[in-house]
């Protein structure tokens, strides 16, 4: 779950909707069953993680 929403804002861009990101996190959500597979998941989590600060940044600091 926390995968999606990472695969969401790791891409974002306003006013663009974009379908791939949702299709990409219904697939993730199914492999987090199997357990090698979800410890891949772990990270890839970590980089999207990163990748959401670097692509949010102006957002998270607007008011600094």
């Amino acid at each position: 779950m926390v995968g999606a929403i990472l695969l969401k804002y790791a891409y974002y861009y306003p006013n663009i909707v974009s379908g791939a990101h949702q299709t990409i996190g219904s697939i993730m959500l199914m492999l987090s069953i199997i357990l090698p597979v979800s410890i891949l998941l772990l990270f890839l989590n970590i980089f999207l993680y990163y990748k959401s600060i670097q692509n949010l940044y102006n957002y998270l600091n607007a008011y600094n």
